[in-house]
Order: C-alpha cells, then structure tokens, then sequence
C-alpha cells in the first residue's frame, strides 16, 4: 500500500499533467484529499472523493489571490454532490 500513485508528466513550466490516486493535499489546504484526482498544469480538473462520493470535473475559475477557487464555475464545471445540491457552470 502506497499514500499516492501517479501517471503523467512534468510540464516545461515544472507543473504536472496527469492523473494521481490516493492522498494529496491541494490548494495549499491542511486537510488532504483522499481519491482519484486529475490534473491539468498543476490545476485540479478531475477528483473523485473517496470520503463523500462527490465528483468534480473542469477546472475551477481562479480566485483574486491568483488560487483556484471553490466559488464559481467555468464553462462546463460539474460538481455531482449525491443526496446535496450538484452544479454545473456555463
């Protein structure tokens, strides 16, 4: 049993592209995340959530502080959240 798995590749800008199973924690956050997440230039673009079930897919919009944010949507953004409210921007 390994914390994390991954296959992709390392950009020229030194970010990953690819996808990585098991914890990571992301965006800084102190709580990891536990599940399969996808990655576009080092963003968030898929993530399956072992904990809750939920599924994200597109990348988030960016918030002032230049981070992704969890507020708003871009086109084509889906959060499937089973038993809550489930979104899709555009």
């Amino acid at each position: 049993m390994a914390p994390q798995i991954g296959a992709g590749k390392k950009e020229n800008d030194n970010t990953f592209t690819g996808v990585v199973m098991g914890e990571m924690s992301a965006y800084g956050e102190d709580e990891s995340d536990i599940g399969l997440l996808g990655l576009s230039h080092g963003k968030q673009s898929i993530f399956l959530d072992s904990k809750t079930g939920n599924a994200y897919f597109g990348l988030p919009n960016e918030n002032k502080f230049g981070g992704q944010g969890t507020q708003g949507y871009n086109e084509g953004r889906i959060e499937l959240v089973p038993g809550g409210v489930s979104k899709v921007g555009g």
